[in-house]
């Protein structure tokens, strides 16, 4: 009978981890956070100039 027969139940199961890591061999990275950082600090500058002519405009 299908209602009463026993069904098989296979698992089958994969469980992966991966890790990824980049190297700085070479300073590239720190380089890159460092450029970034200098247009952040420049933009900065650019509003605070802005900012400094237009009070010295009024």
């Amino acid at each position: 009978n299908l209602l009463t027969d026993k069904v098989p139940v296979t698992n089958v199961g994969d469980v992966g981890l991966t890790t990824s890591y980049q190297f700085d061999l070479f300073g590239t990275l720190q380089r890159g956070i460092e450029a970034a950082q200098a247009n952040v600090d420049a933009n900065q500058a650019a509003v605070d100039t802005a900012r400094i002519t237009v009070v010295a405009d009024v």
